[in-house]
């Protein structure tokens, strides 16, 4: 049987259509492949700068819902100072 670390992603979206949506933040964790606990330094979580509105529609992206940022506790402001995409 294989043993490879198992890295788990979790992102935080903008919206509700998956296909269309914008991620605001990313998460991951790296386990151990056959003890499953948490590898050292196996952490990393970072926020993510959306575009703006009009550029999101021009793209085809979803623009920011207020609801999605609610859900998730986030705000524009915080967001305009996030990393960009490309950063992260």
């Amino acid at each position: 049987m294989n043993y490879r670390d198992i890295i788990v992603f979790d992102f935080e979206t903008g919206s509700r259509n998956p296909h269309k949506t914008q991620p605001t933040q990313i998460a991951a964790i790296a386990l151990h492949g056959r003890k499953l606990t948490l590898q050292p330094g196996g952490t990393f979580n970072s926020e993510i700068r959306p575009l703006s509105d009009k550029k999101a529609i021009e793209a085809g992206f979803d623009p920011l819902e207020e609801e999605a940022l609610q859900i998730t506790g986030k705000n524009r402001k915080d967001l305009a100072k996030a990393p960009l995409p490309k950063t992260v």
